[in-house]
């Protein structure tokens, strides 16, 4: 512990040190600079053993700095309270298994001095596992402290070696801490699930995440989906695909991606040994991309669900994949609702996966306008996602009855004694 605060406290005096004599010679008093984290630690690596008075004395800059801000009295507080903090969050995060980013009282906001010490902390902790946002904590702070967060959170998850679970869909922090994150996890051993899900990723973005996805070696669950990753990032995306041997779920859906970059996919999805789930929907894949995935279908010997829904595939595409369902032995659920598909080529299709047994879902087309059209007898995916069957659905109805039969219960017996009570015989 005194190791770990030995280095904060130094990262700390370094960077407004180096500030203040940038500020000075550029005559930027209205900025903030900070020195380089690389340096940070570097310095703060050589404070093993070292006491935090020592190592402030051992540097005349930071000592000239801090003599002129500070007296004596103020010097010894300004210690105090980074003690204070640093002991406050390793307690804190000691008792956490699962760190949420929107609880405040744990994440200080705007305040760059806690955020600092509060993610040193996490990155020698050892009892979370799981990082979860959906954005509030965000929407509280200013660019310059987003960055800053996103840069500490960062530089956390090289160093951590619990944490298996991370997600974050804020729809602004990831903007900033995408591309930070992707150089932390091409050294990270241990997370396992990765979602950055609506948080305008772009194609730059998109491809340091694929660039990390070549070397990372632990993931094997990913979405990106709701982004502007577009075709560029996709394909950084596929080419990465080839390579990474660990990933088993990916969700790439509603980011734009056009045909020339599912031809990439395809072509991923070919030499790919270990992917199982693949959502690719809402995107605009038509014909010629439906055509490329479904010779991929051909050759693959993974994939056993894949969702094509909402890419406006035509009776081209599904020819295409009613083919690739004749040969394929491994795909168990294919979705393929809110297409353009004629009601021949729907039935040539539910007929294959009957006899392949395959879970099909294809009840709901788009006609040539664009609305949406029932085909009846045709399989529909009645619960998107969650694969909810009816006797799932037959207890959730039991159990209402049941909560309504209790409270009629009790509303009997609630009439039938203010009856008695005050009934005919009891009255003056």
């Amino acid at each position: 512990m005194q190791h770990n605060f030995n280095r904060i406290v130094v990262g700390l005096l370094l960077t407004s040190a180096v500030t203040a004599c940038q500020m000075n010679r550029q005559n930027m008093a209205d900025k903030r600079r900070s020195l380089p984290r690389e340096l940070y630690y570097e310095i703060s690596e050589s404070a093993r053993g070292v006491s935090s008075y020592k190592l402030w004395s051992s540097c005349s800059l930071m000592r000239e700095y801090i003599e002129k801000k500070y007296n004596t009295e103020k010097k010894r507080s300004y210690f105090q309270l980074i003690k204070q903090l640093y002991n406050k969050y390793t307690d804190r995060f000691n008792k956490l298994q699962v760190l949420s980013l929107e609880d405040i009282g744990f994440f200080p906001g705007a305040n760059p001095l806690e955020i600092d010490i509060a993610f040193a902390v996490l990155a020698g902790n050892n009892s979370i596992k799981t990082i979860d946002s959906q954005g509030s904590i965000v929407d509280r702070i200013g660019y310059e402290d987003q960055k800053a967060l996103a840069n500490a959170l960062a530089k956390a998850l090289e160093s951590n070696k619990t944490i298996t679970a991370f997600s974050i869909n804020s729809d602004r922090i990831s903007y900033l801490v995408a591309g930070a994150i992707a150089k932390a996890l091409e050294k990270n051993n241990t997370i396992e699930t990765i979602s950055l899900c609506c948080d305008k990723i772009m194609t730059i973005d998109a491809k340091a995440i694929a660039k990390a996805l070549e070397k990372n070696e632990t993931i094997t669950t990913i979405s990106l989906c709701c982004n502007y990753i577009f075709d560029e990032g996709a394909a950084a995306i596929a080419k990465a695909l080839e390579i990474n041997k660990t990933i088993r779920t990916i969700d790439l859906s509603n980011n734009y991606i056009r045909a020339v970059a599912f031809k990439a996919i395809a072509k991923a999805l070919e030499k790919n040994e270990t992917i199982t789930t693949i959502s690719l929907c809402c995107n605009y894949i038509f014909d010629e991309g439906a055509a490329a995935i479904a010779k991929a279908l051909e050759i693959n010997k993974t994939i056993r669900t894949i969702d094509l829904s909402h890419n406006y595939i035509g009776a081209v595409g599904f020819k295409a994949i009613a083919k690739a369902l004749e040969k394929n032995e491994t795909i168990t659920t294919i979705d393929l609702e809110y297409n353009k598909i004629g009601y021949e080529d729907a039935k040539a299709l539910v007929k294959v996966s009957k006899r392949k047994g395959i879970n099909l879902f294809i009840g709901r087309q788009l006609s040539s306008n664009n609305r949406c059209i029932r085909f009846l007898g045709m399989p529909v995916a009645t619960k998107r996602g969650a694969g909810a069957t009816a006797k799932k659905r037959l207890v959730e109805i039991i159990k209402y009855w049941e909560i309504i039969s209790l409270l009629f219960c009790v509303g009997i017996g609630y009439a039938v004694y203010t009856s008695l009570i005050i009934s005919p015989s009891n009255a003056p």
